[in-house]
C-alpha cells in the first residue's frame, strides 16, 4: 500500500466532493488512487475513476470510470516522461459508468517494460488519471 500525500488527498477529496473534515482512504490492488479534475466552469463535464483493479487475468488492468455527461472519451496510457504508449479508447460514450481493460502492452502489441505508467481518461475538457506499476 502506498500512502497518499497531502496534495493527492486534497485532489481526491475535491473530485469526490467530500466534506472538509473527511480524509479519503483509497487502496487499489495495483497502482495508486485515481484523481479527477475538471475545468473552472461549474457546468463542465466531470470524469472520475471509480476503481482500478486486476481483471480476470492477472496481467490485465480493469479501469472503471464514471462520466457525468455523454460525449467523446479518450483513454490513453503514457510513460512517466509523458510519451503516449497506447491508445485504449477513442469513442463517444453515454453518461454513467464504463470500463476499459489494458493488458500492459504498447501500440505494437509487445509487453511494455517494468515501470510506472499513467492511464488518463479525458472527456469534455475534464480528465482523470491513474498510476499503474507494471511488474
Amino acid at each position: 500500500m502506498v500512502p497518499l500525500d497531502r496534495a493527492e488527498r486534497r485532489e481526491i477529496s475535491s473530485a469526490l466532493d467530500l466534506p472538509a473534515d473527511h480524509v479519503p482512504a483509497l487502496v487499489f490492488a495495483c497502482g495508486e488512487a485515481g484523481a479527477a479534475a475538471a475545468g473552472p466552469r461549474s457546468d463542465a463535464a466531470e470524469v472520475a475513476i471509480v476503481q482500478a483493479a486486476p481483471a480476470m487475468r492477472r496481467s490485465n488492468l480493469r479501469l472503471e470510470y464514471r462520466l457525468s455527461r455523454a460525449g467523446q472519451v479518450r483513454v490513453e496510457v503514457f510513460d512517466m516522461l509523458g510519451r503516449p504508449v497506447r491508445l485504449l479508447l477513442n469513442e463517444s460514450q453515454s453518461s454513467g459508468y464504463h470500463a476499459v481493460t489494458w493488458d500492459g502492452t504498447g501500440e505494437d502489441g509487445a509487453r511494455l517494460k517494468r515501470g510506472t505508467y499513467l492511464v488518463v481518461v479525458i472527456s469534455g475538457g475534464a480528465a482523470a488519471k491513474h498510476k499503474v506499476n507494471l511488474n
